[in-house]
């Protein structure tokens, strides 16, 4: 970070503190997360396009991993609570 000017290290500093507070919540983590798997960061596509999406999921994750090292766990840990929930309601529902 120190071959930045200034003003590169302020809007670093600014978009680190949004994103820490999207992942502050629930709701962000989710949201997020949803922008990461359209990403298509755990996809195996090939060209320009798809590695370029590819290329942004894992700098959303790298930031993600850089403001808290625990966030992209909670997220991951989250999703499978929710899968897990979903498939609890459906049988619920099928009963």
């Amino acid at each position: 970070m120190e071959d930045l000017t200034r003003s590169q290290r302020n809007a670093l500093r600014d978009q680190r503190a949004a994103l820490s507070f999207v992942l502050s919540s629930e709701q962000g983590r989710r949201f997020v997360r949803s922008l990461i798997d359209a990403s298509g960061v755990y996809a195996n596509d090939e060209g320009e396009y798809a590695r370029g999406r590819r290329s942004i999921g894992l700098s959303l994750i790298a930031e993600t991993n850089a403001i808290n090292d625990k966030a992209f766990v909670q997220m991951m840990i989250e999703a499978a609570n929710e899968r897990t929930n979903n498939r609890h309601t459906e049988n619920n529902d099928v009963d």
